[in-house]
C-alpha cells in the first residue's frame, strides 16, 4: 500500500505539462507507429533552457485505414513523418530535428516539405506584424496640447450604474498634457479629486484642438466612486418604484449640467430631497 502511494505521489509531482513554445527557437519532432494497435502518432518538443530538457509542446495521433495497415513497416514510418509534417507544418523549418525509429528513414529528402512550411510560417507573423503596424499610434503630442481620454483608463473609477449606462460617455476631457514618459505616454494635468494615476498610453488618447483665443474649455469627468459631489438641490423627480429618480443641480456647476440619479446615489442628500418633496406638496 504504501509503494502504490509513493508511486502515485512520485506520479503527481512529476507529471508533464504542456510547454509554451518560442517560435525564434528549434523544434524536434518524435514519430513513431504501433503494429500492435494500428495506429501512428508523434510528440512536438522543444528544448526548456530554464531545465536544460525537452518539454513536449503538442501531442498528435490517429488510427491506420483498412489499406494503410497492410503497408510495409518503412512505408508506415514515412506516413507518421509525413502526417506530423503536416500537421504541424506552421512550427516546421530546417532547423527541426526529426526523431524515428527506421533507418532507412534517415536519409529521407525532406526539402520540399520545409520549403511549404517557410511558406506557411511566414506568412501568418509578418501578416500579423503588418496590421500591428497599421493600429499603431505614433505618440505626436506636446507639452501644452489637449486631449481626450477614452473610458476604459477610468473603468475602475466608475460609478457603477455610469458603467452600466448603455449612452455613457466614451471619451472624457478634455485634458492638458504636461510633459511626455517614455516613448508612448504622457503625463496628464487632472483636476483635483481625480485620483486616478495622470500617465496615460498613448492610444487612450485623442487629439482635441484648442485656439489660443479660446478661454479653457470645461472638463468632462465620469463620476467617481471615490468623489463626494455635494448637492446644491432638487429641482425635479420622475418614474416610481425602481425608475424613480431625481435631477439634481450639483454645487460649482450650472443647471444646464444636471444630472438625473436613482435614490441609491443620494444617500448623502436626504435633507435636499425632503425639502424638494416638501416644496412639491405646497404646490
Amino acid at each position: 500500500m504504501k509503494t502504490a502511494f509513493c508511486s502515485l505521489k512520485e506520479a503527481i509531482i512529476n507529471i508533464i505539462s504542456l510547454y509554451i513554445p518560442d517560435p525564434e527557437r528549434p523544434f524536434e519532432i518524435f514519430g513513431d507507429v504501433s503494429e500492435q494497435r494500428n495506429a501512428l502518432g508523434g510528440a512536438l518538443m522543444q528544448q526548456d533552457p530554464c531545465v536544460s530538457w525537452l518539454r513536449p509542446v503538442a501531442f498528435a495521433s490517429r488510427t491506420l485505414t483498412k489499406e494503410e495497415r497492410n503497408y510495409p513497416i518503412r512505408e508506415k514510418e514515412l506516413l507518421a513523418a509525413i502526417f506530423l509534417f503536416k500537421h504541424w507544418r506552421t512550427y516546421v523549418s530546417e532547423t527541426t530535428t526529426v526523431w524515428t525509429d527506421h533507418e532507412s528513414l534517415k536519409t529521407l529528402d525532406l526539402t520540399a516539405f520545409y520549403a511549404e512550411a517557410r511558406g506557411r510560417v511566414g506568412h501568418p507573423y509578418e501578416e500579423a506584424k503588418r496590421k500591428a503596424d497599421q493600429k499603431r499610434r505614433e505618440a505626436t503630442f506636446v507639452p501644452g496640447d489637449w486631449v481626450l481620454v477614452h473610458q476604459k483608463v477610468f473603468e475602475s473609477e466608475r460609478l457603477p450604474s455610469e458603467r452600466k449606462a448603455k449612452l455613457s460617455h466614451i471619451w472624457y476631457g478634455p485634458f492638458e498634457i504636461d510633459k511626455k514618459v517614455g516613448e508612448v505616454s504622457y503625463e496628464l494635468m487632472f483636476p483635483a479629486g481625480v485620483r486616478k494615476y495622470p500617465v496615460v498610453h498613448v492610444s487612450y488618447m485623442k487629439a482635441y484642438p484648442v485656439s489660443p483665443e479660446d478661454p479653457p474649455p470645461r472638463v468632462l469627468l465620469p463620476r467617481f466612486e471615490e468623489a463626494e459631489w455635494e448637492v446644491d438641490r432638487v429641482v425635479d423627480m420622475r418614474g416610481k418604484g425602481r425608475t424613480l429618480e431625481y435631477r439634481m443641480v450639483w454645487k460649482g456647476y450650472s443647471e444646464t449640467d444636471t444630472t438625473w440619479e436613482p435614490p441609491e446615489n443620494l444617500k448623502n442628500a436626504k435633507d435636499a430631497i425632503k425639502a424638494f418633496r416638501e416644496l412639491r406638496r405646497l404646490r
